[in-house]
């Protein structure tokens, strides 16, 4: 407090009484400059750290996401490879064994089960007996009548 004291009796004394406001004044003004100037550089320098530390964690992110990719596509392209190897073998192992097909079906068509109760009884009209598409499911409880 003591050294503040001797500087405005010095600046007094230099300056004179009836300049002192003004100079008092345009130094405010310049320190309050200086302030806003000195804060814009610590922005500024903010700013640009956060910048490098985003860019640092956006290579890390890509560097990671390569990595799964790899973890994830390696085992499929292993995979894949045993697949054809296994088709492969398959192929030469049924391709002496099996006769070509001589029927105009697809050769990846499902046949389609046969009723062999319906096969072993002959026909009482003529008509063909259909299967039973409901029989293998089991019936529910009846829901509750309507309340509306």
């Amino acid at each position: 407090m003591g050294e503040l004291l001797l500087v405005g009796v010095v600046t007094l004394v230099v300056i004179g009484p009836e300049r002192m406001p003004k100079v008092a004044r345009t130094a405010g003004m310049l320190f309050g400059r200086l302030q806003r100037f000195v804060n814009n550089v610590k922005s500024d320098l903010q700013r640009e750290m956060q910048a490098s530390e985003l860019a640092q964690i956006q290579q890390e992110i890509e560097a990671e996401t390569a990595a799964i990719k790899n973890t994830i596509h390696q085992p499929l392209a292993e995979t894949r490879q045993a697949l054809s190897e296994l088709e492969a073998d398959f192929r030469l192992t049924h391709s002496d064994d099996t006769p070509p097909a001589t029927s105009n079906a697809p050769s990846n068509a499902v046949a389609a089960p046969q009723d062999t109760a319906a096969s072993d009884q002959p026909a009482a009209s003529g008509h063909e007996q259909q299967p039973d598409l409901f029989a293998g499911l089991q019936a529910g409880p009846r829901p509750a009548s309507d309340r509306r």
